[in-house]
């Protein structure tokens, strides 16, 4: 009978467990990336040269220097909903 060193599988276990660490890292990143990219769409510049927002009350106060750094063309300002609603920042973002 052969004899065997009792951490014979230590690196054959250890080794395992970082493939199985990588694998998980890669597939956490992948979904990341696909999230993000969910998250924040950008259209093709080519495709839409004119890119534009819709902001109202909910979407609070806006920098809108930002949003020219952003090479944002356009703004839509929804001052309205229904026939009692007003946004209460229309006046300030207008």
């Amino acid at each position: 009978m052969r004899s065997r060193v009792i951490y014979a599988d230590t690196y054959r276990k250890r080794h395992q467990r970082r493939l199985f660490l990588l694998a998980v890292l890669i597939i956490a990143l992948g979904a990341l990336f696909v999230w993000w990219h969910q998250r924040n769409p950008r259209p093709d510049p080519q495709t839409y040269p004119v890119l534009g927002v819709r902001l109202d009350q909910t979407d609070g106060v806006q920098d809108f220097d930002s949003l020219r750094s952003s090479k944002v063309s356009f703004v839509y300002l929804k001052a309205t909903e229904g026939s009692s609603y007003f946004d209460d920042n229309f006046n300030t973002n207008f």
